[in-house]
């Protein structure tokens, strides 16, 4: 029993409507985001705009708009995650949905074809 719990942990299994719920809102943020777009983009870096300071503002957008997307789905959740000044349970909101992603990628490696590459640009960097 404690070799199936330790095999859960890497081992894909279906999602859950919980975990569906989730999953689309990671597909629907990464659709609209324009992460790699502005990062990615080869141009001349000035003092203004580091290719750090970019990487971060794009990361603080995409996670913004997961978080609008969950208001908007589930309002008392979302918005008691968003009210909330706990950094590590935002962090382990988006460590969950995007483990999610993950998960659903590897087990339909026909779904998620466009957004699956911005997901893993987003969590390199």
């Amino acid at each position: 029993s404690s070799r199936v719990g330790e095999m859960a942990k890497y081992i894909p299994m279906r999602v859950s409507g919980e975990e569906r719920t989730m999953l689309k809102l990671l597909e629907g943020a990464l659709e609209v985001s324009e992460y790699t777009d502005n990062v990615d983009v080869v141009r001349g870096w000035t003092w203004r705009n580091s290719k750090q300071e970019t990487i971060q503002n794009e990361l603080v957008d995409f996670f913004q708009l997961l978080l609008g997307l969950m208001i908007a789905g589930n309002y008392k959740e979302g918005s008691s995650l968003v009210a909330s000044n706990d950094v590590t349970e935002k962090s382990e909101f988006l460590s969950r949905v995007l483990e999610i992603g993950r998960r659903f990628k590897i087990t339909n490696p026909e779904k998620m074809r466009c957004s699956y590459g911005k997901m893993m640009h987003l969590m390199q960097d």
